[in-house]
């Protein structure tokens, strides 16, 4: 990848909180990590100057970032949301938002090919690994398939947004979902998704580095746009 979006500061993104916090969530909406990740989707989305009809969250989990990007663009018709969590039950009811409570692969594969100009993923797709493997061997996942099934049901001239978390310099200790980004961007390409731009989030000038509260490891949040192979 040879182009890169702005570098932005997390500072930059807190424009973006009054929108993700103005529609109630107690499970997620006021953790700093889900707002930085969820901020730079949109803020990804309006640099690009997108229009998007047919939306794709992949792995939306307890998160209502389908509610607040079906009310931000009006190009929308319809965002897809997916997650195996009975994410429904929680989650805002919208008219343009279709929630769907499944394994995320099995879906995928029941999509209509170019069906979506826009997918996104807020650091779920490393997490998705076969049923039949235990959570302790994570490393086993599915990214491969996961990243060839969303370049099938992108249209010609659709976007795929991750915000996903990477390792960070100098840190060791990490669950096995947690990669290095140079090997998160190569299973991506190996499932046929064409990188087009890529950026770490930024803070003081410097890569972003997210000490999460409950692990004793960190890691950078980096941004990163693919289109469709052809």
């Amino acid at each position: 990848m040879n182009k890169f979006l702005t570098r932005v500061d997390v500072k930059e993104l807190k424009k973006y909180y009054p929108l993700i916090k103005g529609i109630p969530n107690k499970q997620h909406s006021q953790e700093l990590d889900a707002l930085i990740k969820w901020s730079a989707i949109l803020q990804t989305i309006d640099e690009l100057k997108l229009q998007p009809e047919r939306v794709f969250d992949i792995g939306a989990g307890l998160s209502h970032l389908p509610v607040v990007i079906a009310d931000k663009y009006p190009s929308i018709k319809t965002v897809f949301a997916l997650d195996i969590k009975k994410i429904a039950k929680v989650c805002k009811a919208h008219h343009k938002v279709a929630w769907t409570t499944k394994d995320a692969l099995e879906h995928l594969l029941i999509l209509e090919s170019k069906s979506f100009d826009l997918v996104y993923d807020a650091c779920a797709i490393t997490h998705f690994y076969p049923k039949e493997t235990e959570k302790k061997h994570r490393q086993y996942n599915n990214l491969v398939k996961i990243a060839s099934q969303i370049n099938r049901i992108l249209t010609d001239d659709g976007i795929f947004i991750t915000v996903s978390d990477v390792q960070a310099k100098k840190r060791r200790i990490y669950p096995p979902d947690i990669l290095r980004v140079e090997d998160f961007v190569g299973k991506l390409i190996k499932g046929g998704l064409k990188p087009l731009y890529d950026t770490n989030l930024q803070k003081d000038g410097k890569a972003y580095i997210y000490q999460n509260p409950k692990h004793i490891y960190a890691y950078n949040i980096v941004r990163l746009v693919f289109g469709k192979t052809l």
